[in-house]
């Protein structure tokens, strides 16, 4: 922990206090914003490391998965499905895939719809001792070139730097904004197309 602090700091130097510094104001005053990715034609078109699909059953024996065996038996059985990269020896980088026209996001406490169904990928984790080193572009291309890219969707936190560069290497492009303020949220759209919208409710566009 020290260790990656310290090398935060000379990386960023006084950005380093001046970025928690805004995110603190952001979060204190109720406001989020979300950054909403798709793939690209090109994504996911270069052959990756082994990347597939965990059974409930192989995902509740590994040691360095984020979730309890309860949630990742309820997310199977509301429908999702999980993937992982793996170098050989190893699990690297995780994350969750569920096919639909809505995508509850607890960030904004709302949910993402559209008219066609889209491939949401959602809920991404790499381990500490695996990144930096490329694990998430690898993971987020081996879904798309298992599952296709026409309707992926990914969204992050517009001030998580890491995960954006890592969805952008993976072959996405930023589009849509979504923008909380307290109870409020608003979509600051980008671009033509079957664009993003959100609701209370996941059965209205």
């Amino acid at each position: 922990m020290i260790a990656r602090l310290v090398t935060a700091l000379r990386r960023e130097g006084l950005r380093f206090f001046t970025r928690r510094l805004a995110a603190a104001a952001r979060r204190g005053a109720g406001y989020q914003r979300l950054v909403v990715f798709r793939a690209t034609p090109s994504g996911g078109a270069e052959p990756q490391a082994a990347v597939r699909e965990l059974s409930p059953a192989e995902a509740t024996q590994l040691t360095t998965i984020p979730w309890d065996p309860a949630t990742i038996e309820a997310r199977h059985r509301e429908g999702a499905r999980l993937f992982a990269a793996s170098d050989g020896t190893a699990h690297t980088s995780f994350g969750w895939v569920t096919d639909g026209r809505s995508m509850w996001v607890d960030e904004t406490s709302c949910y993402l719809t559209s008219r066609e169904p889209k491939i949401w990928i959602w809920d991404c984790v790499t381990p500490a001792e695996f990144r930096g080193r490329g694990q998430y572009p690898m993971l987020l291309r081996g879904i798309l070139r298992q599952l296709g890219h026409s309707r992926a969707v990914i969204y992050c936190r517009a001030e998580n730097r890491s995960s954006r560069r890592g969805i952008e290497k993976a072959g996405f492009a930023a589009g849509e904004s979504i923008i909380r303020l307290r109870r409020r949220v608003w979509v600051r759209r980008r671009g033509t197309g079957d664009a993003v919208a959100v609701s209370d409710d996941p059965n209205i566009r």
